[in-house]
């Protein structure tokens, strides 16, 4: 953009970072976690540039960003975004559906507890994320429950003779 003496806006980075995010989805399936890494570090890039040049971030920016991070199992960055923006003030920047994503992949990576407060800065209650993480929950319990019950077998059989 700036090769033809243009100034890029808040539109054209967030359009860059969803762009950077679709393509990080499409290669994922690839398994190309070399892309993968370099789309990431792009991105970073991007808000870089927009730092430098004084664009504040848009939400879609921030929605498209946090999207990203999710996708490529960055979840405690995609959970520092959030948690940064509203401590500083920028709550406009964070919506129900950042806060449903994030607390999603929190809840997919057994974060249960910070997918709970997460999901209870919706400003609104939205039923089916309660659901999804207590359902997460459960299965996180159920898994916990059946490795401990394979480790206690497992040290029974070692001390019996």
């Amino acid at each position: 953009i700036r090769q033809y003496g243009l100034k890029p806006n808040v539109d054209s980075y967030s359009f860059a970072v969803e762009v950077l995010g679709k393509d990080i989805h499409r290669r994922k399936k690839a398994d190309n976690s070399e892309w993968v890494n370099r789309n990431l570090d792009i991105a970073d890039s991007i808000l870089t540039m927009m730092e430098r040049d004084g664009v504040a971030p848009s939400a879609d920016v921030v929605r498209n960003y946090v999207e990203l991070l999710c996708i490529t199992n960055e979840v405690s960055t995609a959970t520092s975004v959030v948690n940064d923006c509203l401590a500083n003030g920028q709550r406009s920047s964070i919506n129900n559906i950042i806060l449903y994503r994030v607390a999603m992949a929190n809840a997919e990576a057994g974060n249960i507890e910070m997918a709970k407060e997460l999901a209870s800065l919706t400003s609104e209650t939205i039923p089916v994320l309660h659901r999804k993480i207590q359902s997460k929950e459960q299965r996180h319990l159920h898994l916990q429950r059946m490795k401990e019950h394979h480790e206690k077998e497992g040290n029974s059989d070692r001390t019996e003779p």
